[in-house]
């Protein structure tokens, strides 16, 4: 294991309430949402700053991306019911000194900012790619 998978890991057993792979989906939510975002850190620990709000928006696509219509199983199979749990986490991790976080953000910036089961069920969309022009489908 790597030395930051061995901190998430850590930080799961102490704060005892989720388990390191939703730690460790929240790290790679983060990065996917920065990313998505144009934000990635350059020079200093706030470049690649995200909202609670942004964050919460990043977690439910990329939870669809990686899961499809499981997602909102799996994130209640990690104790991650509300948006209140993303924050949650996001905070054991600023408190066990892995992430930071500026001087306005705050917990309640993750609270009931929409229903995270619905918007992993009901709002869920499958997006399927163009189909070919019909030309393509004649041979010669």
């Amino acid at each position: 294991m790597t030395a930051k998978h061995l901190d998430l890991l850590a930080v799961a057993r102490h704060y005892g309430t989720y388990p390191y792979e939703a730690y460790l989906f929240l790290l790679e939510a983060l990065d996917y949402t920065q990313r998505t975002l144009h934000r990635q850190q350059a020079h200093g620990p706030h470049d690649g700053h995200v909202s609670g709000f942004e964050l919460s928006h990043g977690v439910r696509r990329y939870a669809n991306e990686c899961f499809g219509l499981l997602a909102s199983t799996v994130l209640r199979r990690w104790g991650i019911k509300t948006t209140d749990d993303i924050g949650k986490i996001i905070f054991n991790l600023i408190e066990a000194g892995i992430l930071c976080k500026s001087d306005h953000d705050s917990p309640a910036d993750f609270h009931a900012v929409f229903d995270l089961h619905r918007a992993l069920t009901d709002e869920y969309e499958i997006v399927l790619p163009e189909p070919p022009e019909p030309s393509r489908w004649v041979l010669p």
